[in-house]
């Protein structure tokens, strides 16, 4: 059985705060409670972590991007 109501799976937002050996990764559900958070280092093979964290919770990655 499912024990996840409807309204938590409705909608599944992700960011990530990227820095320059790591990236800080958190989901939250539309009423703002945090279904997961995990740090990945900045690699080929956290990337790919990253993603496959992510797309487990339903969330496309975003794209790389860094500031500037």
């Amino acid at each position: 059985m499912n024990t996840r109501n409807a309204d938590s799976q409705a909608q599944v937002i992700g960011g990530v705060d990227t820095h320059r050996t790591t990236h800080h990764v958190v989901t939250l559900n539309s009423m703002g409670l945090v279904l997961g958070d995990k740090e990945f280092p900045a690699t080929t093979a956290g990337y790919r972590g990253l993603r496959e964290w992510m797309s487990s919770f339903g969330v496309s990655p975003p794209a790389p991007t860094g500031p500037g």
